[in-house]
């Protein structure tokens, strides 16, 4: 395959360069200073952390338009973003092999993409709000919560004493989608400090270019803000806000009326969701000593989200009120070496979901108010240059279950020499699943749902190594970085969504057996020449799930994937360049044997690439952008089965392995006044 050689290539990291040395007269003596200025790639493993941590900042983000949070991992091969079915757009994550519903997802630390949040969630946080991201693979602390059961993402936004005064993004692509991104901040006085951050975008221009009425992505509008303040003393910091979101979606047949809404005159597909959303939230902390070592921390976090809408002639409606809070004390003790956080917290969700089947005259309701309340304590040493480590406990109750979880995780690193760091990771989690609002597949087919019996909350064990090596060549600044990771995770309660018995029902029931995935992760990273930076990853995932009795690959989930992205910057720092490649391995596809010839699917999936590029010019204060995403124009054929009789025994959208939109071109400019 003609692409192939570019997963040949050796990868990439960051670099170390000495700027010009200047003169500094002093009392009439002439002193020279020697600047020491280190690149930032955009990606980095955290050295120091016991937990695999890789850290993604602004760099790695402008690397692409990045309009949203799920479309920042397009370079990063630890996270993977797909469709979650053909009609609504809806995107979900991976990792470690598994769905995004298994990470901990959270925003400065606070709960976000969680719940009925979790179908729009990643597409709902615009990337120019976001600092930073923490990648932890594994399930990390224990002081964040019980739901890590395989990592943890912390998305740290733009904080407000250190964002610009003035920040605007504008965007626009070939299929005349544009969004319109602002930030304003203000240092009002040493003490106090806010930002609010606005977000706008929309689509209103039919795009069907695989000619088969339904549109490749669904019309929609939408609206946020974020306004965040900061109290900051010698002993107290404190940030507290609000967030809103109004989100608005219609998409499917480009002949759906959508006067006639989910009437039964209605002859062709459509659905439409609004989801309002608001949250807010607040952050202390009380130094007892100067470094701020010894301390007490609060948590808190309010969030009420409604959606409703329709799904053909299946109505839709959910909402959700949530409460997150988090007491932490942390002290030292011995020599300094030693670290001890001790707390416990409450979440609380009152959930409800309705989803009228009309087609089938079913009525699903979903209703559960389900409060946790939790302690935890948490041990860190830090006193040898080669070893260091994180123990932590914690016991949470079930209040609706009347039961008890024990959560214990370990990370541990070592280092052989300088260069070389290990890590190993074991430790459990569990958490309740939102079966509709988790599964958007279901609802852009015809499929009936069947519950077997009563779910229990899934439960999981998690166990993880890494190495990594981190070098430098000799007489430059140059560096690179090779790293392996390899995780697995084992069910003990799983709430398994089988799609295999048949193409027009859904049965959903507790695990009765193994489930499993193996996870594979090796990356290079290296600059190649000055400012030429390459990277290369590949993955092996072996996902398996026990459906009636036989233990099976999980559907729609590539064994094997691989990435390859160079990034060139010009010496005057004026031009950037980036180019990605990746390449997606076969995935096994549901079982649609028993439908007539034509509706059927092949057992696997053909393995395809997908290539994107962008080129920035910087000039002080503004950067233009213009790029192409899925450079190939490579999509999947009939993504849609049966589309013709939308309201037929076998039209299905759900089956969603490789891109659903074509070649895109887009542009657009940064101005930041800091």
């Amino acid at each position: 395959m003609k692409y192939t050689q570019l997963l040949l290539f050796i990868i990439l990291l960051p670099n170390l360069s000495f700027g010009q040395t200047k003169k500094d007269t002093i009392k009439n003596k002439s002193l020279r200073e020697v600047k020491v200025i280190q690149r930032n790639n955009g990606n980095e493993m955290q050295q120091l952390n016991p937990i695999r941590t890789e850290k993604i900042t602004q760099v790695e983000l402008k690397k692409n338009a990045c309009c949203n949070l799920a479309e920042s991992f397009e370079t990063n091969p630890s996270v993977e973003v797909s469709f979650t079915n053909a009609v609504t757009g809806a995107r979900q994550i991976q990792m470690l092999g598994l769905s995004g519903i298994y990470v901990q997802t959270m925003t400065d630390l606070l709960p976000t993409v969680r719940g009925l949040n979790y179908a729009s969630g990643f597409s709902n946080i615009p990337g120019p709000f976001v600092n930073s991201i923490f990648i932890n693979k594994g399930p990390g602390s224990v002081t964040n919560g019980f739901e890590s059961m395989t990592g943890q993402i912390d998305i740290e936004l733009m904080k407000p004493e250190k964002s610009p005064r003035f920040f605007i993004n504008t965007y626009v692509n070939s299929r005349l989608r544009t969004e319109l991104n602002t930030i304003v901040s203000k240092v009002i006085t040493k003490k106090w400090s806010t930002s609010l951050m606005a977000h706008g975008s929309e689509i209103n221009n039919k795009v069907d270019m695989n000619k088969d009425h339904y549109l490749d992505r669904p019309l929609y509008k939408q609206a946020q803000f974020v306004n965040r303040w900061k109290y900051t003393s010698d002993q107290l910091e404190c940030m507290f806000g609000v967030k809103g979101l109004y989100d608005d979606k219609l998409g499917g047949d480009t002949r759906f009326d959508k006067n006639l809404r989910s009437s039964v005159l209605q002859p062709y597909y459509g659905f439409n969701i609004t989801t309002k959303r608001w949250e807010a939230f607040t952050k202390a902390s009380h130094a007892f000593n100067a470094t701020g070592s010894k301390s007490l921390g609060l948590q808190l976090n309010y969030t009420n989200h409604l959606a409703d809408g329709f799904y053909g002639r299946n109505l839709y409606n959910g909402s959700q009120q949530s409460v997150f809070a988090n007491l932490i004390y942390q002290t030292p003790f011995g020599n300094n070496n030693h670290d001890l956080r001790m707390g416990g917290g409450l979440l609380y969700d009152n959930i409800k979901e309705n989803y009228m089947d009309k087609l089938h005259n079913q009525n699903y309701v979903l209703d559960r108010k389900e409060p946790v309340v939790g302690l935890f304590g948490e041990y860190t040493y830090k006193g040898s240059d080669k070893f260091s480590g994180l123990l932590g406990l914690r016991g949470d109750y079930n209040i609706r279950l009347k039961k008890f979880f024990f959560i214990p995780r370990v990370n541990l690193k070592y280092s052989l020499t300088r260069d070389i760091a290990i890590r190993a990771s074991a430790g459990s989690g569990f958490r309740t699943a939102n079966i509709l609002s988790e599964n958007a597949q279901i609802f852009a087919s015809n499929r009936t749902i069947q519950f077997t019996e009563a779910l229990q909350p899934e439960y999981s064990w998690n166990y993880g190594f890494n190495i990594s090596y981190s070098f430098h060549e000799k007489h430059s600044s140059k560096e690179g970085r090779i790293s392996l990771d390899v995780f697995k995770t084992d069910f003990i309660q799983q709430s398994v969504v089988d799609f295999d018995v048949s193409p027009q029902t859904a049965f959903i029931y507790n695990l009765n057996g193994k489930s499993y995935a193996w996870y594979l992760q090796a990356e290079l990273y290296k600059e190649v020449i000055r400012n030429l930076d390459i990277r290369l990853a590949y993955k092996f995932n072996d996902v398996r799930v026990t459906q009636h009795g036989v233990l099976l690959e999980k559907t729609l989930n590539a064994k094997h994937k691989a990435l390859f992205n160079i990034a060139y910057e010009t010496r005057n720092k004026h031009w950037k360049f980036d180019y990605t490649t990746q390449w997606v391995g076969r995935q096994r596809l549901p079982n649609y044997n028993t439908n007539p010839e034509g509706m059927r699917l092949a057992a696997y999936s053909p393995n395809y690439f997908k290539m994107l590029c962008q080129i920035t010019y910087v000039l002080r204060q503004v950067d233009i952008y213009t790029g192409c995403e899925n450079m190939a124009n490579y999509t999947q054929k009939n993504i849609i089965i049966d589309g013709d009789h939308p309201y037929g025994n076998f039209f299905d959208a759900g089956n969603v392995w490789g891109p659903v939109l074509g070649r895109m071109f887009y542009a657009g400019f940064r101005y930041t006044l800091k």
